[in-house]
């Protein structure tokens, strides 16, 4: 969809910010945390993303990071 990581995305969740609830997100109802990475192949065309959770954003967007190299 944004075709960029989800934590390049999460502006409005910096560390020691509260994290909102799920009724109250923006973007269209999306909850924007690191942990999402788009995936292209080798001549740059999207092909899928993977996505990872249960950590914090950081650590989620490490082991997303991570699983695709």
């Amino acid at each position: 969809m944004f075709q960029a990581p989800s934590e390049a995305l999460n502006a409005p969740l910096q560390m020691g910010q509260p994290v909102p609830h799920f009724d109250h997100v923006h973007a269209g109802g999306l909850l924007l945390m690191g942990g999402g990475l788009p995936l292209f192949d080798g001549e740059g065309v999207l092909i899928g993303a993977l996505g990872v959770s249960g950590g914090t954003p950081e650590q989620d967007a490490a082991l997303a990071r991570a699983a695709a190299a």
